[in-house]
């Protein structure tokens, strides 16, 4: 029975998602600038956004280039990636962190349930890519480890799977360092001491190498200078509080900024509703942060295992830790690992019944959340998609680059229909007022 239901869940959400490719281009956050990097790659006048890597924008480009540059194209995009990915990592869940199906399938639901990937899905952000070539490195070093005849093989393919990575994300170098870790690893098993020392020093030149290849070839010379230079700077305290919060807003499952008002509020009090309710949640994720993150490590202690996924997550968030800017979605890639982390965390713990009435609880409440955040997404991709066309325009044709390709991409498609209706609408009584005159 519980299987059954957890199948008619999985399809029911897959529904949900595939609704979106009827829905109209969503641009948000640095989705302009990959827009206009993508037009510039097709059009062959070179990459010049140095802001971000042009892993993404070449993807756009090719969507481009076999006429695909829509809305569809885009959101097809992710649902493809998002897809491939979670088989990905369902594997490596399962054979790595020795989860039962049930528990992988859960995890997968869960994730596809969380808002930050419901919202990330129909816009045109490099998070899902991400996650796709990462789960997909992950699936290979996976395979590397079960088959040592083949080990050579899997690991060169997880070596390309993580620059491609990194051209998607900068981030993607925390991958490197897991293909080392499992590269020598393997080179341990079978050789002496001399051969390990020799591998070693190997493996850290090639690293070494591979990372001053993508940072000077594959993302962009001037990267950091031009990202940091108007930005900021935090100290240590500053940016782990602001990790504490995105890990909050992610397992509370509910975005600290989903009640600030889209229109203007005129309250009958001094503060309004919305900012009441703001400020509590804003509050609230640092308490849900640290609940999650400590039954994150106590999974982590718990599994007594150094493995390359806790390679690649320790350098994941160790990067983090030094990056000195505020949003969520950069969890987004991970979320399956710190759920499986989290699972693993609240097994751990004494008083198993009371444990397992609590994360049952835990995962209603979630999905829950899911599911109005889901509806919301449905309805801006169907209803109010005239709506949200008009928003995008509205600050798009204040930068001509942006809006030029914001255009190119199918984001006026609608409007132009709009115009069209009204234009067949009024030809009727144009040819009866000729025919009265």
């Amino acid at each position: 029975m519980a299987n059954r239901l957890l199948i008619a869940c999985g399809l029911v959400m897959a529904a949900c998602y595939l609704v979106h490719l009827a829905g109209p281009l969503r641009v948000v956050d640095d989705g302009p600038v990959y827009l206009c990097g993508a037009v510039e790659i097709a059009s062959g006048s070179g990459y010049r956004e140095l802001r971000l890597p042009r892993g993404y924008p070449q993807a756009l480009a090719m969507l481009d280039s076999i006429g695909l540059n829509s809305a569809a194209g885009v959101v097809g995009l992710n649902l493809i990636c998002i897809g491939m990915g979670l088989a990905f990592i369902y594997s490596v869940i399962q054979s790595e962190i020795g989860l039962s199906n049930r528990a992988c399938v859960t995890i997968v639901l869960l994730t596809c349930c969380s808002w930050l990937w419901i919202y990330l899905a129909p816009v045109t952000m490099s998070d899902m890519v991400f996650f796709c070539l990462s789960s997909a490195c992950l699936a290979a070093l996976s395979q590397a480890r079960m088959r040592p005849a083949s080990a050579l093989i899997f690991t060169i393919a997880a070596l390309v799977l993580s620059v491609a990575a990194s051209t998607v994300r900068t981030i993607g170098v925390a991958l490197i360092a897991a293909v080392a870790f499992c590269f020598l690893q393997h080179v341990a098993r079978r050789t002496g001491r001399m051969r390990m020392l020799a591998a070693l020093i190997a493996g850290f030149a090639t690293t070494g190498v591979t990372s001053l290849f993508i940072w000077q070839a594959a993302i962009a010379p001037d990267y950091l200078e031009s990202l940091l230079s108007n930005h900021p700077s935090y100290g240590p305290s500053e940016i782990a509080m602001l990790r504490i919060g995105e890990v909050g807003e992610i397992f509370q499952n509910f975005s600290a900024r989903a009640l600030i008002p889209t229109a203007n509020v005129l309250p009958i009090e001094t503060v309004s509703f919305h900012e009441l309710a703001t400020r509590e949640l804003q509050s609230l994720r640092y308490v849900f942060g640290l609940a999650a993150i400590g039954i994150i490590l106590a999974g982590a202690i718990h599994r007594r295992v150094f493995s390359f996924i806790e390679a690649y997550l320790a350098c994941y968030v160790g990067i983090l830790l030094v990056w000195p800017f505020n949003d969520p979605r950069f969890f987004a890639p991970v979320l399956p690992l710190l759920l499986a982390y989290g699972w693993i965390g609240l097994q751990s713990l004494s008083g198993r019944l009371a444990v397992k009435r609590a994360a049952v609880c835990y995962c209603a409440v979630f999905c829950l959340f899911g599911a109005v955040a889901m509806g919301h997404s449905i309805y801006q991709s169907t209803f109010d998609r005239a709506r949200t066309n008009f928003v995008c325009r509205q600050w798009m044709q204040h930068h001509a680059d942006w809006y030029a390709a914001y255009r190119r991409f199918g984001g006026d498609r609608d409007a132009a229909q709009e115009s069209d209706a009204r234009q067949s609408q009024a030809a009727p009584s144009n040819k009866s007022t000729r025919r009265s005159g």
